[in-house]
């Protein structure tokens, strides 16, 4: 993927290293939904801009994006560059998420379908933490579904079960 993306490099950039091929590879990789042409172009004319004006100064994709935002002609390509920017380098979301199916997935779960797990997995890795939750969002959706009715309970005691269950109790109530 690296070779893929050099082309939004700040060496490309600043020195205008990249060919057509590339330049394409990467917009089918990156911005995909901004139209080619305006890509090709917009990057065509931010190369021409930063290899005169910002030979040696810029060495971090961050310094890169800086000078292409200030420019609105050139929007394409800080998308793609914010896009690489955002992309997280490391593998530590994908280790807890291995590390909630190893929790998940034991041999009392055996069975779980694969859309369960993915259903669990999702809501695992995307919620936020419990203490951070606010439940009265859900709770006034619950109340307002159905009618609710408040159940009072029998006691135990005037229920027709208890009477032929306990012999003591029947000889009591009948006191």
């Amino acid at each position: 993927m690296a070779e893929l993306l050099y082309e939004l490099s700040p060496e490309a950039l600043r020195t205008g290293n990249a060919d057509l091929n590339g330049i394409l590879a990467a917009h089918k990789n990156v911005v995909p939904d901004i139209p080619t042409d305006e890509f090709v172009s917009a990057y065509q004319d931010a190369v021409m801009y930063l290899s005169q004006n910002c030979k040696g100064t810029l060495t971090k994709l961050q310094q890169v994006f800086k000078v292409t935002a200030a420019n609105e002609n050139w929007s394409p390509v800080t998308l793609a560059i914010a896009r690489i920017i955002a992309a997280k380098p490391h593998s530590c979301d994908v280790e807890r998420l291995v590390s909630a199916y190893n929790q998940l997935k034991d041999t009392n779960r055996c069975k779980m379908s694969a859309e369960t797990i993915d259903t669990y997995l999702n809501i695992r890795v995307n919620m936020p933490p419990l203490a951070e939750f606010d439940v009265r969002p859900a709770v006034r959706r619950w109340m307002a579904d159905k009618e609710r009715r408040e159940r009072i309970p029998v006691k135990a005691t005037k229920q027709a079960w208890f009477k032929g269950t306990f012999r003591e109790a029947l000889r009591q109530t009948m006191n």
